[in-house]
């Protein structure tokens, strides 16, 4: 293994393992889950590591680029939707009706995101985080080559490249086009094959976001995921809001833990997939990790906001 690969892994492996990237995850920098799982996934993952979701960088479900969009897709019922199974099967008939160009198998997947984050690495031991806790604000870039063999990122105004190594869910297009097309199927297929920490709607329901969030999906699988999350009973409408770079939102929730909600956000024209976030709903004393800390009622662990996806022919390449 050259010295390249070893820095990649070594900038990897302590990576966040979920998009709250603060509390709930085992480690401290937020590199992001998607490269973590695949470059780490013959090593063993602690469970507390391996049942928070996983690294959001979005989907938008287009076809040789994907920015902040806001053409309305034509077709659509209008309105405002009554609850999240409404949503869910508003935001798959967008996903099927855009416009799609399937990537060649040597092309790379590029996903581009900003994140807000408290950071539990930056709490000391006994900190309380509330809503007034600063966040630090980070942009993203990473290339995932279509074939799901090689991975690539810039480190110090450096580009470095490594082979990936597996990891679950799957982030790469030529796995995650050969999903099943029916969401009952998907379902079985997650709880199946996919690692998750239990059974509940609220794992299923990260491991499909992750899924969707980490890569660049077919328009079908995308349309399948979000009918998948239609049929999980724990799904939540969570409206209004505006993501972190200003844009309307609205999303489909779950709560996990009985303490921390994560919300998938949407556009409300487009329903183009936006970011992340997960809050708080209720106050949270860790019991569980060496830190010690705690979180108040409302305060927003972590954000994102998709600013870019899409697919170029070599790493270091923006579409």
């Amino acid at each position: 293994m050259n010295d390249d690969v070893r820095t990649v892994r070594a900038l990897l492996a302590d990576a966040d393992p979920c998009p709250p990237g603060t509390f709930a995850g085992a480690a401290r920098d937020g590199r992001g889950q998607a490269a973590y799982v695949r470059i780490t996934a013959d090593r063993g993952r602690d469970a507390w590591t391996r049942r928070r979701w996983l690294r959001v960088a979005a989907v938008g479900g287009a076809g040789l680029a994907v920015a902040a969009g806001t053409a309305v897709v034509p077709g659509l019922t209008g309105g405002e939707v009554a609850n999240a199974r409404e949503l869910l099967d508003r935001a798959a008939t967008a996903a099927q009706e855009r416009s799609f160009t399937a990537p060649r198998p040597h092309q790379w997947a590029y996903i581009e995101t900003r994140y807000e984050r408290i950071g539990m690495g930056s709490l000391k031991r006994g900190q309380v985080a509330t809503v007034s806790t600063p966040r630090k604000t980070t942009v993203e870039r990473i290339w995932t080559r279509v074939d799901g063999t090689r991975m690539a990122l810039y480190e110090k105004g450096r580009l470095l490249e490594s082979a990936t190594g597996g990891g679950s869910p799957p982030t790469d297009y030529a796995t995650l086009s050969r999903l099943p097309r029916d969401p009952d199927a998907l379902l079985a297929h997650v709880r199946e094959t996919w690692h998750l920490m239990n059974q509940s709607d609220e794992s299923v329901f990260a491991m499909l976001s992750s899924a969707l969030n980490n890569s660049v999906l077919p328009p079908d699988r995308e349309a399948t995921i979000y009918r998948a999350m239609a049929k999980l009973p724990s799904v939540r409408l969570t409206r209004g809001g505006k993501d972190i770079a200003g844009r309307p939102v609205i999303a489909v929730s779950v709560v996990e833990e009985g303490w921390i909600r994560l919300d998938v956000l949407l556009d409300p024209k487009t329903y183009v997939y936006r970011g992340h976030r997960s809050v708080a709903v209720a106050d949270h004393q860790d019991r569980q990790s060496e830190g010690g800390w705690a979180i108040r009622k409302g305060t927003v662990d972590s954000q994102s906001a998709r600013q870019v996806a899409g697919f170029v022919d070599r790493p270091g390449q923006r579409p």
